[in-house]
């Protein structure tokens, strides 16, 4: 069983369940059903991965809570992300710092884009990952985004 499957089989044991429909990408539905019903719906709880919210916008108030579980890195398991790796080191560069957390970084901006579009725009948007915090390379981070 998946994390988000786990969440969502969870949520729908407290009384959030009883109060909010639960969404879950993979588990109720197509990527496209869900977005439909969230959109259409109430107090609705959307759980979904990354590659769920590319591309999707929520106007006004619809979108009002983000929670990251992770940090948006790129898995290192992947054969692109092997092969950029193998070319940055190649070239005597520290693969993490050229590639990895740029692109975390632009994610993890996008992410927060999703919930605050305008200057009037609010929302809580909460991180998970204590690595924001605890490694070095959130501390770079730390300012810009307490926005």
């Amino acid at each position: 069983m998946s994390t988000l499957e786990a969440v969502y089989h969870r949520l729908n044991q407290l009384p959030i369940g009883a109060h909010r429909e639960i969404l879950a990408q993979g588990v109720t539905g197509s990527a496209e059903k869900i977005a439909k019903r969230f959109a259409l719906g109430q107090n609705s709880v959307l759980l979904g991965a990354a590659s769920f919210f590319e591309g999707i916008d929520y106007p006004d108030r619809l979108l009002e809570r983000i929670i990251l579980t992770r940090l948006p890195f790129d898995s290192p398991d992947q054969p692109d992300v092997k092969a950029r790796y193998a070319q940055l080191t190649a070239a005597h560069q520290n693969p993490f710092q050229v590639d990895a957390l740029p692109r975390a970084t632009m994610r993890l901006r996008q992410s927060f884009g999703r919930l605050i579009r305008r200057p009037t725009d609010k929302g809580v948007f909460i991180v998970l990952d204590d690595r924001l915090i605890n490694n070095g390379y959130g501390k770079k981070c730390k300012k810009p985004c307490q926005t």
